[in-house]
């Protein structure tokens, strides 16, 4: 059976629900991998809510809750203990930011967000219901007073930043960028360098008739998108093939080939390297 919690306890439970959409920013963030450069002042920005919204102002109020009650009970002293983790894995992930380590960003985010949830969890499943139900109508009058001090002094100004934070960050993650990379539209003999980062290799070659690429050794697999034309591949003077648009063609590592467009027409395909790395 469902609990039902009492004012001043409530304005806790509706500010979980600002701190679980700031952690799922987080991770959301931190899943994408290679960080854009942009998304550096987004996780700040991140950094900077958790501690001024949910440690510095949600956590103030939870202190007010836990002295008008016995602060040193077991139960008590546990979510207090939790606090102490959460602001660990918090300066963890900044710590990450501030020296560009993207693997601690990631480990400090997730594992920040992971105890987050499983504490504001079990504070509105076991300890919310728990002191809402020991507290007396005076002291809960009296805890109302200290938070609408609190709400009045910085709550209101810090959630309404927090929210439009929130927004601009959600409209962030919702655009995508496209990368473009246009090739020379040509009847000349052209190899052009399309792409070129650590997973993949992606040129763009043209073959007049009788023009060729000299012959070389694959370190990696190839793989040829043929366009236009005939390829033909030459792996030693005993051995060669021919292939035709509309066809991709895979080559294994350690392979020796010599490419070649026999003709008549023109040759046009596009030669992706993947991985562009030797392991």
């Amino acid at each position: 059976m469902e609990t039902l919690l009492h004012e001043p306890i409530l304005d806790l439970v509706a500010e979980h629900a600002r701190i679980s959409n700031l952690l799922s920013l987080a991770l959301r963030f931190v899943c994408r991998k290679n960080f854009r450069v942009d998304d550096r002042k987004w996780l700040d920005g991140i950094v900077r809510f958790a501690r001024l919204y949910a440690d510095h102002f949600h956590q103030g109020k939870e202190d007010l809750l836990f002295h008008m009650n016995d602060s040193s009970h077991a139960i008590i002293r546990t979510f207090v203990e939790d606090h102490q983790s959460i602001r660990g894995y918090l300066h963890l992930a900044d710590e990450g930011l501030c020296t560009g380590n993207a693997g601690m960003v990631e480990e400090g985010f997730t594992l920040y967000a992971g105890l987050m949830r499983t504490h504001m969890c079990r504070e509105e499943e076991i300890l919310f219901p728990l002191l809402d139900c020991s507290m007396t109508d005076e002291q809960k009058a009296e805890l109302t007073e200290g938070f609408d001090r609190m709400d009045s002094r910085e709550g209101s100004a810090l959630e309404a930043d927090l929210d439009l934070f929130a927004e601009s960050a959600e409209n962030h993650l919702m655009h995508v960028k496209f990368d473009t990379y246009p090739f020379t539209s040509s009847r000349e003999k052209t190899v052009e360098r399309l792409v070129d980062n650590p997973a993949t290799t992606i040129s763009h070659v043209i073959l007049p008739a009788g023009e060729s690429v000299e012959g070389h050794k694959t370190a990696v697999s190839i793989y040829f998108i043929i366009t236009h034309g005939m390829l033909s591949v030459r792996h030693s003077p005993a051995q060669e093939e021919k292939h035709v648009q509309g066809h991709v063609i895979h080559l294994p590592p350690d392979t020796w080939m010599e490419l070649r467009n026999e003709g008549p027409g023109t040759l046009e395909m596009f030669v992706v390297r993947a991985p562009n790395q030797v392991s």
